[in-house]
């Protein structure tokens, strides 16, 4: 068990812990956490993995802004330290599995920084045959996220989705983003179902077959867009204003947008949403057709 060095907290500005021969726990990581949150100091540790003989250092702090954990795991190199990687985790769990892999990579001495996998144990068979997968019909089970008829996705549907994408930004930061839409139409209501149709369908050939479109209210709408940032956002509103154009969208009364997006505006879905919204509303007082917050 990790435990404090016996300088004072107060007389410097990172806490150190003693050195630990073997790689760090889940109890290890939460004193850590615990004393930089008592402290509001950053605290490290260092650490040796007997099985490749490197040495390294974890640093954990309490970000300025936002949730999560400030994290860092370093190599020691000949009393110098490389940055392995340096990110925010939403709890100890992800660091602590991050530290089992990066810390047990085999390092190529004479080229720093290069990383080669430690080989597996025993002998490596040829690769089997594929297991067979039915692609076609796994990608129906989308299906029941949306409507029948237009290919909305459901709200909670959409809530959840957008909550898998954000776990995967914290895991490998791939970006993503939310387009806000207001579309007020002078049409028939079998025909707003053939246009949501449409819409469903240009959002989906212009970024990613897997973007979402949520109805909140017969004139609002979002859209989550996978693995997209400002520029791709940006392009996906330029399409549909260009889609909006066409007869009979040419005769709406309202249609504006707004967008935007992890990491470049928040790193929270809650603001994320709130954001696209705020965005639309500055288009709308501006006579803009679309708007990205920034």
């Amino acid at each position: 068990m990790a435990t404090m060095n016996s300088a004072t907290p107060g007389s410097g500005q990172t806490i150190k812990m003693t050195k630990l021969s073997s790689q760090p726990t889940l109890d290890d990581l939460t004193y850590m956490l615990s004393l930089t949150q008592k402290y509001s100091k950053p605290v490290e540790m260092t650490f040796k993995n007997a099985f490749t003989n490197s040495s390294f250092c974890i640093k954990l702090q309490l970000p300025e802004m936002g949730i999560g954990i400030e994290s860092t795991l370093l190599r020691i190199v000949e009393n110098n330290a490389e940055i392995i990687w340096s990110k925010v985790y939403r709890d100890l769990d992800m660091i602590l599995a991050r530290i089992k892999v990066d810390s047990s990579l085999s390092y190529d001495e004479p080229a720093v920084g290069t990383v080669v996998p430690i080989k597996p144990f025993g002998f490596v068979n040829a690769l089997p045959q594929p297991f067979v997968l039915d692609f076609e019909r796994a990608y129906k089970a989308l299906d029941l996220h949306d409507d029948k008829v237009t290919g909305l996705t459901h709200f909670d549907s959409f809530v959840f989705f957008l909550q898998t994408e954000f776990e995967r930004f914290q895991r490998s930061e791939v970006p993503l983003s939310i387009v806000s839409l207001s579309l007020k139409l002078n049409v028939k209501p079998e025909q707003l179902k053939e246009i949501n149709r449409m819409l469903v369908e240009r959002v989906r050939t212009t970024n990613s077959k897997y973007d979402l479109i949520t109805q909140t209210d017969p004139h609002e709408y979002f859209i989550l867009l996978h693995s997209a940032g400002r520029s791709e956002a940006m392009h996906v509103m330029e399409s549909l204003q260009i889609f909006f154009s066409l007869s009979p969208l040419m005769h709406s009364a309202e249609k504006v947008m707004g967008a935007a997006s992890i990491p470049e505006t928040c790193i929270e879905p809650q603001i994320l949403i709130a954001a696209a919204k705020k965005a639309q509303e500055l288009a709308m007082r501006s006579s803009r057709h679309f708007s990205f917050f920034s």
